[in-house]
């Protein structure tokens, strides 16, 4: 079980990152913003990797690894923000969806319904 110094300690942590790159955003000139999806991207890896470690769920390290492989396309793309933006969105989003339908899938088949719960 997960000590709660340590819970604290990750929250601690991602809130610096978030605190970072809001200052980073604001002081860095413009050109920056051009690696802002990468930022996103990785910021998103490290949710993936916390909610996999905190809930004990394998399926979110696959999805981080599958949004760091996203993040290393964008840096070797080199797309400009807007559209960085909507190809790490939408990929990350079906990829997910399609991870959350294969998880519903085998929760239905390992729990099937009783006859008086499909009424």
């Amino acid at each position: 079980m997960i000590d709660v110094w340590q819970h604290w300690l990750f929250r601690l942590l991602s809130f610096e990152m978030c605190t970072a790159l809001l200052i980073l955003t604001t002081t860095l000139p413009p050109t920056f913003l051009q690696e802002f999806p990468v930022l996103f991207g990785l910021f998103m890896t490290s949710m993936h990797l916390y909610i996999g470690y905190v809930r004990n769920l394998p399926r979110f390290y696959l999805l981080a690894a599958v949004s760091f492989l996203l993040v290393v396309g964008l840096l070797f793309a080199r797309m400009d923000t807007v559209l960085g933006f909507e190809f790490y969105s939408s990929l990350m989003g079906m990829i997910e969806m399609v991870s959350g339908c294969i998880t519903l899938r085998i929760f239905l088949r390992q729990n099937p319904p009783l006859s008086q719960e499909i009424l």
